[in-house]
């Protein structure tokens, strides 16, 4: 009995040794190990904590009070599965299993300051000294090269909020159930936000109130964001580097309080974004932009400095596609308008001061008693790089330049422009409106589009334009050229033209492809024409060689065709009631008259008769006349005199005239 009591008293013992052992090792192992993080701290510049503490098996390290200069961080916990191995272990770099918790994280960018009361990175390869190094913005290491060596399967938080100060609008922005995942080197796979709420007080003391639903998108670069929000660049050609790929974003919302307005956006989509460094720091720009009296009593120099900023922040962004779909704007009771809606803006291919497509669609203007619609409105092809380096030149060389610049060079230059399904219906209390009476005001738009090409000083050398079926009431017009259209009945015109025009420089030669108009129950003009001996000059010269090459310039060809839809049988009917007599008796006359006062206004020249023939043939059966004139050596600005002496005019050319063919 004594002996099993000694043998179990000693067991006892040796278990509880063993234990003291094994616990003093661990707390003597979490002391070391918070010692070298404490050690690691103490080494980078600025940075303190308030305590730090290590536990060995749990493989957590724990930092309160982290602070450094723009950084505080009032709680940072991080786990290590390599940790619980051995104490020595907590230092080196973490598995991929490992996990970092920070707590209120504070980091201020100067206009810009983060807070986050807890962000937690799984699956990360980092250590401690290369998470605090990360988080110290006084670090030398650029922020965008700490970054790159930032790994984690995922970065979670619940929410991050940014405050900005920019003048006198301060701006609250927070993000909600934010997640980053698959980062490797910076470089994000994919993140979210689950909601945005966004607060502004205005300098005019309007408060602004944006709601975000839910985030998405694919392929972010931290590491070049932070290197446009910090750095500046050296190479002053350096390439564009993509920072997003794509987001989708369901749900936007802006509320103005004081103004009683509502702006709303069902979903926005975006792709391809773009940015690189500015010469100085963005933060500096904003710095300046954020400067009040900076901004509105620039000196000269000052306003060179500013405007190249602004010139070289424009060439530092380029995107792929920025869209918004079903957009509605509600406007506080009283208005006129009462509400507007926009099914679509699109804005692509913004890079290297081009600009692919700007694209409004659907919209749609309400009113109690009126309405206005747009089925699309888009401008493409616009092009203003050039004025961005003139005007960057003229910086350059002091504000004075810009008295002798030509202003050609800053003239954008646009491939098309196009409009159509435009329908306008508004009340016109003046009592001038087109129809109803002078009531109200009424139109329409089929479509409108030009296209312009080849472009010399400012202005396309190729161009072609299209308008169809521009409608508008005429009943009620008092314009006085259209009196004679009322009375022949025609209360509305529906209109189409085309205009097509080419300059041939290996040829100097302008050509009018076609200028055509064409009205329903009326009839259609088209002329075509050749224009030569049209220098360069005409588009690049000065005042002097423009006005040369305008006095040098020959017209070779002309050629004009009528068809008649109506408009001639309606005409004779007016102008015989005019004159109390039939139409059949005024037609018979208008016959006599041509056959004999055509050959004698041209004096028997020898296509008088073929002209008089073919204006009587046209007479007599209204559908087509054509007439077309050369000249071997072409027409002069002199020779316009002899519009006034047909006979003479007609010496110089070779006329041929037809009806009906």
């Amino acid at each position: 009995m004594f002996r099993f009591r000694r043998s179990r008293v000693l067991a006892f013992g040796l278990l509880a040794g063993a234990s003291g052992l094994a616990y003093a090792a661990h707390e003597a192992a979490g002391i070391v190990a918070a010692a070298e993080v404490r050690s690691a701290l103490a080494h980078m510049p600025g940075v303190s904590a308030a305590a730090v503490s290590a536990d060995a098996w749990s493989g957590r390290v724990t930092i309160e009070g982290l602070s450094a200069p723009g950084v505080s961080i009032g709680k940072l916990s991080v786990v290590s599965a390599q940790a619980r191995l051995l104490p020595s272990l907590i230092a080196p770099a973490f598995a991929l299993d490992g996990t970092a918790t920070a707590e209120n994280v504070v980091l201020d960018a100067g206009f810009l300051k983060y807070k986050a009361k807890k962000v937690e990175a799984t699956g990360t390869t980092m250590s401690n000294d290369e998470l605090a190094a990360l988080l110290d913005v006084s670090s030398a290491a650029p922020m965008s090269e700490r970054l790159e060596k930032f790994t984690a399967a995922a970065v979670t938080a619940n929410e991050v909020t940014a405050e900005m100060a920019l003048g006198d609008m301060q701006e609250l922005v927070t993000y909600r159930d934010v997640r980053l995942v698959n980062i490797d080197k910076g470089n994000v796979g994919a993140f979210s936000i689950g909601a945005t709420e966004q607060t502004a007080r205005l300098q005019d003391g309007e408060a602004l109130h944006i709601a975000i639903g839910a985030m998405a998108g694919k392929k972010m670069d931290l590491a070049a964001i932070a290197r446009f929000m910090t750095s500046a660049r050296t190479d002053e050609d350096e390439p564009l580097t993509v920072v997003y790929e794509s987001f989708t974003a369901d749900g936007y919302s802006v509320d103005l309080a004081k103004a009683g307005m509502t702006f709303k956006i069902g979903t926005m989509t975006g792709r391809d974004f773009k940015m690189r460094p500015m010469k100085t720091p963005f933060k500096e720009f904003m710095a300046l932009v954020s400067d009040k009296k900076a901004m509105e009593n620039p000196d000269p120099e000052k306003m060179a400095k500013n405007a190249a900023m602004v010139l070289d922040m424009v060439s530092c962004f380029e995107f792929g596609l920025l869209e918004a779909r079903d957009i509605s704007i509600k406007l506080p009771p009283g208005e006129k308008v009462t509400s507007m809606r926009l099914g679509r803006f699109g804005l692509s291919g913004w890079e290297n001061g081009k600009i692919g497509e700007y694209a409004v669609e659907g919209f749609e203007l309400d009113a109690p008693d009126g309405h206005a619609k747009l089925g699309q409105f888009a401008l493409r092809g616009f092009n203003y790089k050039h004025v961005l380096d003139a005007v960057s030149e003229h910086m350059a060389q002091g504000l004075d330049s810009f008295e002798s610049a030509d202003p050609r060079a800053f003239i954008p230059t646009l491939d098309q422009i196009a409009v159509s399904g435009v329908d306008l219906d508004v009340p016109d209390k003046k009592g001038q409106g087109n129809s109803a009476d002078g009531k109200r005001i009424t139109m329409a738009l089929g479509k409108f589009e030009m296209n312009g090409a080849d472009y010399l000083g400012g202005m396309p050398t190729s161009l072609n334009a299209a308008l169809d079926n521009f409608t508008f009431d005429i009943g009620n017009s008092k314009d006085p050229q259209l009196k004679d259209f009322i009375a022949m009945g025609i209360k509305k015109f529906d209109l189409s033209a085309k205009v097509d025009i080419a300059w041939s420089e290996a040829a100097e030669t302008l050509s009018l492809r076609q200028a055509s108009g064409k009205m329903a129950g009326i009839g259609a003009v088209t002329l075509k024409a050749t224009l030569g001996n049209v220098s360069k000059d005409l588009f690049t010269g000065g005042k002097d060689e423009i006005e040369a090459a305008l006095l040098g310039t020959l017209i070779k060809d002309a050629d004009l065709r009528f068809e008649n839809a109506g408009i001639v049988e309606k005409g004779l009917e007016l102008e015989a009631k005019k004159q109390k007599k039939t139409a059949d008796a005024l037609k018979t006359e208008a016959i006599g008259v041509a056959s004999a006062a055509i050959p004698a206004m041209l004096k028997n020249a020898p296509a008088a008769k073929d002209i008089a023939a073919a204006v009587v043939k046209f007479i007599t059966t209204p559908k087509s006349f054509h007439i077309g004139a050369k000249s071997a050596e072409g027409l002069g600005i002199a020779d316009l005199g002899l519009i006034n002496d047909p006979a003479a005019l007609l010496k110089k050319l070779a006329v041929v005239a037809s009806a009906n063919d």
